[in-house]
């Protein structure tokens, strides 16, 4: 069984905020009623953030300022969906400024990876990315309550998510978990950079709550 406690973690939640900076509002107005929907941010997540911070003790956390309509900070700088319909018609002064959010949010991310794994000789990094899904999208039922995204090609990252499932059930029993649901885990995400990144010592798993869920008293279990 692999002890998950002795693996250096560090936790992020990507999109925890459905704030909009400033520079942006003419693009993005604040009273937007799509800033409280499932398409702005991961809604509820950031409790579940605060959650893992206090129980698991990473030695670094971090979460995103702004939401995910201005720049997606989950996603690679290739990626059509970077920018969302309302941000991608904003000057290329405003979309610079929104690209160096995206870098000051995930430099910081690597560099303590790096410094992290000199510091315990190289020893294995355990980053959980924290998300939530919309029980439902275009009319479709999702059907399950967790889901523990990984690589499948990475026999550590399996290794982890399989014992993650178990300690969640064990505090948890009733709830529905299924292995990369809603979503594949090799899918273009931040812990995909990351695993680029770091060809070894890196293991990265993704959380992804039911939003239905949330609400419901959901306890995550300790490690």
């Amino acid at each position: 069984m692999i002890n998950l406690k002795a693996m250096p973690l560090i936790v992020t939640c990507e999109h925890a905020s459905n704030k909009v900076p400033s520079y942006l509002k003419p693009y993005i107005q604040e009273n937007d009623p799509i800033l409280k929907t499932h398409y702005a941010y991961d809604i509820g997540v950031e409790g579940i953030f605060n959650q893992i911070i206090k129980k698991w003790s990473p030695f670094y956390s971090c979460k995103g300022k702004y939401s995910r309509l201005c720049i997606d900070l989950n996603r690679c700088l290739r990626h059509p969906k970077l920018f969302s319909d309302l941000s991608k018609g904003a000057p290329i002064e405003i979309k610079k400024r929104l690209l160096q959010e995206w870098s000051s949010y995930r430099d910081p991310i690597i560099s303590a990876i790096h410094k992290q794994r000199l510091s315990h000789k190289n020893k294995d990094v355990f980053h959980l990315s924290v998300h939530s899904f919309t029980p439902q999208i275009n009319g479709i039922e999702r059907n399950a309550d967790i889901g523990i995204l990984y690589d499948p090609a990475r026999s550590l990252e399996k290794e982890v998510a399989q014992e993650l499932k178990k300690r969640i059930l064990e505090q948890n029993p009733l709830l529905k978990i299924k292995m990369n649901y809603p979503y594949l885990g090799k899918s273009d995400g931040f812990a995909t950079s990351l695993r680029i990144e770091f060809s070894k010592g890196y293991v990265g798993i993704e959380l992804e709550i039911n939003q239905k869920i949330i609400d419901l008293d959901f306890k995550l279990p300790c490690i």
